[in-house]
């Protein structure tokens, strides 16, 4: 039997392998699935969090097992191929492009591969300088079945103390940006407008979500958040920000 390059077999028929077809995460079904036990387990996390942390699921566009070449090296055999690989959101991620993601959902997507003690592979990090397919996932070339059953089992023993714990205002606190109004932090009743670097890094860390949008979308979520008094929450952020920076000279 053949193997993805990944390591794990790979065949023409799904059932060979173990691969589950009804496999489901975060709301999402993964047409044709992924390899059952351990990397399910594994793999449904890693959607999980992905889903709360980085960005919702979309359907379509989230994919599993499929047998074919890898898209970018045509000599080898795609984890698709094993069941030990998933895209997310391919639209909005499309192979060979860069820099679909913004920073601080680059920082979530490092985090949750930490959590899963680094069993998982992102397609943004290039193989190493080859084609960068930042929808990609895959359990990484030259860990075990073993290595990713422990971390399953992990999982299944408790999963709520692997997943990063959000401060107590992270449900509420995003940031958004548009390219004529900047950068601003903002939530039910609230509009910070952030003036350029120190602030900006340090709120992106602290936000549970960061939008990118155009200047009328910035516009409507401040008035959402505000009920119209957009301006006179602003100043007081300056206000604010005043104090803050003569508090730390």
């Amino acid at each position: 039997m053949v193997s993805s390059y990944n390591g794990f077999q790979a065949s023409k028929n799904p059932h060979d392998i173990g691969v589950t077809v009804t496999f489901k995460a975060a709301g999402v079904a993964f047409p044709a699935g992924v390899k059952s036990g351990a990397v399910a387990t594994v793999f449904a996390y890693l959607a999980d969090q992905y889903h709360k942390r980085v960005e919702p699921l979309e359907v379509p566009g989230c994919w599993g097992y499929y047998f074919k070449a890898s898209a970018n090296s045509a000599a080898l055999i795609s984890c698709h191929s094993s069941g030990t690989a998933v895209d997310f959101n391919a639209p909005k991620h499309p192979n060979g492009k860069k820099g679909t993601f913004t920073k601080a959902q680059v920082a979530q997507i490092r985090a949750i591969q930490d959590e899963l003690g680094g069993v998982v592979y992102w397609g943004g990090d290039s193989w190493g300088g080859g084609t960068t397919d930042e929808m990609h996932f895959e359990i990484k070339t030259g860990v075990t079945e073993a290595q990713v059953r422990a971390v399953a089992d992990r999982l299944q023993t408790n999963p709520a103390a692997d997943a990063a714990q959000p401060t107590e205002w992270d449900d509420d606190m995003i940031m958004i940006s548009s390219p004529g109004r900047g950068q601003a932090v903002c939530g039910p009743g609230y509009f910070y407008s952030l003036p350029t670097p120190p602030w900006v890094p340090v709120a992106a860390a602290i936000c549970s979500k960061t939008i990118e949008g155009n200047d009328a979308q910035f516009d409507m979520i401040r008035a959402m958040c505000t009920q119209g008094r957009g301006t006179d929450i602003d100043m007081q952020a300056a206000a604010d920000l005043s104090a803050l920076k003569e508090m730390q000279s």
